[in-house]
């Protein structure tokens, strides 16, 4: 007691310090309802998988996927790929399928916060693929954990009442009040993880969509994220079932866009994005033309 007497300033930074870690790291939090830890697939407590795209696959596809998954899981650095392990008739082959794995892991699992992407080198008889980090160490991958779970419990408390519009209008919200769209180093791979949109508060699309999915299925709000084409180029968005129908929602309008303006909600309208694009259209079921929200007039 007299420490903190005579150290007040200390002592007060110190029980500021202890309360904020408490509060966003280490007091209880719900569970995610879905995790199930005895499965193959899973990764953390803020998601869990149904494999979506790795259903989607052939084969050999799915064996470049597993192969990138749990090397991922392990944070290893490069792999060498047995072409004929992988089914593979030759390197190019090879090569489309760990691009169209990559695609897949990036949809099933945004709460896979370390996974960038890959690139390769090869040689005629030799493919070396090397996975880009988005959150370098394992540490740090579970202290954002933490953080991110208080920050999720934070949004369960904030929507207990809300129906299911009212949540996915919510968490469109909460992504353009948290985060904004990093226009200077949009090309890093720690733009594509839900961790800097919830850690770093920056993100590119990938980074915008994959926090949105962890934030749906942790509120029971039925979602997919979808890599496509926004008709101006490489995008990501999600897909949301309400009423059993499936509509686009593309959050990166939000962490882009001044909330004042008029097209800051255009992420939530279907006559927006009805020119979007998916890569592989046939992961997903038919995506409504019909709006899901009324539309703002100018």
């Amino acid at each position: 007691m007299n420490f903190m007497l005579k150290h007040k300033v200390l002592s007060i930074f110190i029980i500021v310090l202890t309360a904020y870690i408490y509060f966003n790291f280490t007091s209880p939090t719900s569970p995610n309802p879905k995790v199930d830890k005895n499965s193959k697939y899973y990764v953390n407590d803020l998601y869990m998988s149904n494999n979506t795209a790795y259903k989607k696959l052939s084969k050999n596809e799915q064996k470049m996927y597993d192969l990138i998954f749990e090397s991922t899981k392990k944070y290893k650095q490069k792999i060498k790929v047995d072409l004929n392990k992988q089914g593979c008739r030759d390197i190019n082959e090879c090569i489309d399928y760990a691009k169209k794995a990559t695609s897949a892991i990036w949809i099933d699992h945004p709460e896979l916060l370390q996974f960038g992407w890959i690139t390769w080198t090869y040689t005629e008889t030799d493919l070396t693929l090397k996975i880009n980090y988005a959150v370098s160490s394992e540490i740090e991958t579970d202290i954002g954990i933490a953080y991110i779970k208080h920050q999720i419990e934070s949004i369960k408390k904030a929507t207990k009442n809300l129906d299911e519009r009212e949540k996915i209008m919510y968490v469109y919200e909460w992504i353009g009040h948290h985060a904004k769209y990093d226009k200077v180093f949009t090309g890093l791979s720690k733009n594509q993880s839900a961790y800097n949109v919830f850690v770093k508060k920056n993100a590119v699309c990938a980074g915008f969509a994959k926090a949105s999915q962890i934030i749906f299925q942790n509120l029971g709000i039925e979602s997919e994220c979808i890599e496509g084409d926004s008709g101006g180029g490489a995008h990501m968005w999600n897909v949301v079932t309400v009423g059993g129908k499936n509509y686009y929602y593309d959050s990166t309008y939000a962490a882009s866009i001044n909330k004042n303006s008029k097209y800051y909600y255009y992420g939530l309208y279907q006559s927006n994005m009805n020119k979007y694009g998916s890569y592989f259209p046939e992961w997903y079921g038919t995506i409504e033309k019909d709006e899901l929200f009324e539309v703002v007039k100018d």
